[in-house]
């Protein structure tokens, strides 16, 4: 069936991250917003109308303040990795 195989894909994007650190028993809650672009890429692969998909992406802030709880220095820089697979279907 046409269609079929795999497809694998590049993705980006910029925004904004929304951080906030709060304590257990409430004595800080800090909390900033900063600017930040994602990269990353994955393949779909499809066999009939059953299909698997995978990707990884980056996370990463470009400048912002510092957080500073209690003073802990907990710093400005976000940045993570994110993995995700799922299970798809089409008609």
């Amino acid at each position: 069936k046409g269609g079929d195989g795999w497809r694998p894909y590049f993705s980006g994007g910029v925004g904004w991250v929304q951080a906030n650190v709060q304590s257990d028993d409430l004595l800080f809650d800090e909390s900033t917003t900063e600017f930040a672009f994602d990269l990353g890429g994955g393949v779909m692969a499809y066999f009939n109308h059953y299909g698997v998909r995978g990707d990884i992406r980056y996370y990463q802030t470009v400048s912002g303040d510092d957080i500073d709880a209690l003073g802990v220095d907990l710093g400005s820089d976000i940045n993570y990795w994110r993995a995700t697979v799922g299970f798809t279907f089409r008609w």
